[in-house]
């Protein structure tokens, strides 16, 4: 419950079904959990996709500048060359997940005129593990990059901020591919 509130009346009051709440809580809370979608509605699925595209909005606007800071502060303390290998690869990183990003929103659009029965002949497929495994290679690569191969004068303070954000980024990406591959993707084969 929320304080005095069930969830499902939080819920209702936000015009959410409880089932799908549920569903995304357990996906952030328990690794193994496989949802059973069958009983998600249309409304349902528009609802996740608008909270991957509220997560898509996220990332690009408050999450990857947060970690860009971080990594600009960082470089700042390195020489030339791994002051250019840590921009290199984090500027990689942003436009692979921009790139991946919309990828999806186009097949966002697909499916909301397929749910709202414009023609379409079948909801696409997301397609989850195409790009999910790059990006999260990337930031592992970023990962590895603070922890290994920046000088000893970068702030260890600093440092450990920057890794606290990219590895906040790392599971937050990994609970949203959960949703696509676990919920959405599922949920789709019955429209």
């Amino acid at each position: 419950s929320f304080g005095d509130v069930s969830v499902a009346a939080a819920c209702k009051r936000y015009g959410l079904s409880t089932a799908l709440f549920l569903m995304i809580c357990n996906l952030y809370t328990c690794p193994d959990y496989k949802p059973d979608t069958s009983s998600l509605s249309a409304d349902d699925i528009a609802r996740t996709l608008r909270y991957l595209r509220l997560s898509h909005n996220y990332y690009m606007t408050v999450q990857l500048p947060k970690v860009q800071r971080g990594v600009a502060a960082l470089a700042g303390d390195c020489n030339n060359i791994q002051e250019k290998v840590l921009i290199k690869f984090f500027d990689e990183l942003v436009a692979e997940i921009g790139s991946h990003f919309d990828r999806e929103e186009r097949i966002f659009a697909t499916i909301d005129r397929r749910l709202a029965g414009e023609g379409v002949a079948e909801c696409p497929s997301l397609d989850v593990d195409a790009d999910h495994d790059d990006i999260g290679d990337k930031i592992d690569d970023i990962k590895s990059i603070v922890i290994k191969y920046l000088p000893e004068k970068c702030p260890t303070e600093l440092r450990l901020e920057v890794l606290m954000e990219i590895y906040r980024l790392r599971e937050d990406m990994h609970n949203h591919i959960l949703i696509e591959s676990r919920l959405l993707e599922p949920a789709l084969k019955r429209f």
